[in-house]
């Protein structure tokens, strides 16, 4: 079979190089968007993925090159093929798998879950093009620009392999139909290239379909809640995203959440439509320091809880929230309570570009944005992201951050450079735990103010607090607030653009 372009005929050798080639880069990125929910998507993720891809591609490069010499044929070909299928289409289960590597840490774990999942698909991949040549080649004379023009149409494969993963892949379909797509695709070629033996190719297809079959229809991953009862599911270009509702108690009902990967970024009692999380109280405080906020910033939104929970308490402020994904909006607000309006604006954006683009001041600026994992995405906790801050709070403005931490010990460290981060910018940085008992961590407010802005009336202040929340939020204010409470920052490390180690700094 011969394709023609320009002038220029194409085999079907040239063709199925082509085609292996992007199925690589397929393969990787989306092996990288699958692994997000177990290892988030940092550095470690990238570096284990790339590192383990090359290192199965070089080994299939030789492998490949050493069987073309020696049995180079037509169904040689289709069995590598064949075996590509095979273990492409097996990645949502081996990804899983990577999953449970999950305990050696973000390094290891991420370096063995690789191995297990991207190793082989790769491999065998890579196997294509060295057997391409042998199929192609006529003479010696010609070998350099045979293989020459072979890993250059494998190359560009490979380039449009990364743009269709990123433009059109990802955006438009789920990964398991992907992975379908691509395994049913190279399956294909398989049975092409060996159609004399069809019969025997039947128990291919069977071995290829009935590990997706599996997956697609039993398979449930690890990351999603036990015993819940999932409400939706799908997968964007940043992240999974899943709500479900799970039985708490008989009295408090059914617990509704939104999970973004494996981590749980907001839940309501659903009978109530109340915060699960007691820290959603605490961001009404920067009130204490500045009564007559008449605008905030929202940086994540998560389920919406905090933006729902201040605009019911504060009608007649201004609230503009910020988001990556478009998604997450509508998610919140089919799923949960939160509503765009009059007073309350969406905007699908990064949450520094948000502010590089933006010229308007807030009274209250809150940051509440973690990845998939408990990781602050790094460039939104260096002094060049608080000096957009500045710049966005009005002179006696207040920002408010978010951060997964203990105060003291192993589990530390993130907070501590956080707060000595904001000591040259802001005038006084409190520290509120949400809970001070767990030391393994758990949710801190940090409260900085930019201006030399008094503590106001408490009583005065607690009158605008819903009751369930009142006596929590009085303790609060007591035991940190009133007693100028801070973080000891002289561990900590001044986080910069240039040094931001906030993925081993994290839970």
């Amino acid at each position: 079979m011969v394709f023609s372009f320009r002038g220029h005929s194409f085999t079907w050798v040239e063709f199925i190089a082509f085609f292996c080639g992007m199925a690589i880069m397929v393969v990787e990125i989306i092996g990288a968007r699958m692994f997000v929910p177990y290892y988030g998507n940092t550095f470690f993720v990238w570096t284990s993925i790339i590192g383990v891809v090359m290192v199965s591609m070089s080994l299939g490069y030789y492998k490949g090159g050493v069987e073309a010499d020696r049995e180079g044929s037509r169904e040689g070909l289709a069995n590598i093929v064949f075996m590509a299928a095979l273990y492409t289409s097996l990645l949502p289960l081996t990804v899983m798998l990577a999953g449970m590597f999950a305990g050696l840490g973000q390094e290891l774990g991420t370096l063995v879950g690789s191995v297990v999942s991207l190793a082989l698909p790769s491999y065998y991949l890579a196997k294509v093009s060295p057997y391409c040549i042998r199929l192609t080649s006529r003479s010696v004379d010609s070998a350099g620009r045979t293989s020459g023009f072979i890993y250059s149409i494998s190359t560009v494969g490979s380039i449009f392999g990364t743009f269709i993963s990123g433009f059109v892949l990802m955006p438009y379909f789920k990964i398991k139909t992907i992975v379908l797509m691509l395994g049913v695709l190279l399956l294909a070629i398989s049975l092409f290239l060996n159609f004399k033996k069809k019969i025997i190719r039947l128990l291919d297809v069977v071995m290829i379909a009935g590990p997706i079959v599996i997956q697609i229809i039993w398979l449930q991953p690890e990351y999603i809640m036990p015993n819940s009862t999932v409400l939706f599911e799908g997968d964007t270009v940043y992240n999974s995203i899943t709500v479900s509702e799970f039985k708490f108690n008989e009295s408090m009902g059914n617990v509704r959440v939104l999970q973004v990967g494996n981590l749980i970024q907001g839940g309501i009692f659903a009978k109530y439509n109340k915060s699960f999380y007691d820290y959603v109280s605490l961001t009404q405080i920067p009130w204490l320091f500045k009564p007559d906020i008449k605008n905030v910033l929202f940086l994540g939104n998560g389920a919406g809880i905090g933006i729902d929970y201040l605009h019911a308490i504060y009608p007649e402020v201004d609230i503009d929230v910020v988001d990556i994904d478009p998604k997450v909006f509508e998610v919140a607000t089919t799923y949960f309570s939160e509503k765009e309006g009059d007073k309350v604006h969406f905007f699908a954006d990064d949450a520094r570009l948000f502010l590089k683009k933006k010229d308007k001041k807030y009274d209250l600026i809150i940051m509440d944005v973690y990845s998939s994992t408990r990781q602050i995405p790094f460039h939104l906790t260096t002094y060049e992201m608080i000096r957009e801050v500045d710049n966005h709070l009005t002179n006696d403005g207040v920002y408010v951050q978010n951060v997964i931490s203990s105060l003291e010990g192993k589990n530390s460290m993130i907070i501590k450079s956080i707060g000595k981060t904001l000591e040259p910018t802001f005038s006084r940085n409190y520290a509120i735990p949400a809970n001070p008992n767990n030391t393994l961590g758990d949710t801190i407010l940090i409260i900085s103010l930019k201006g030399d802005n008094a503590i106001g009336d408490v009583e005065k202040f607690l009158e605008k607090v819903p009751e369930p929340e009142k006596e929590s939020v009085n303790k609060s204010i007591r035991s940190y607030v009133l007693n100028n409470f801070t973080v000891n920052t002289s561990e900590g490390i001044f986080l910069t653009d240039e040094y931001s180690p906030t993925e081993i700094m994290s839970l």
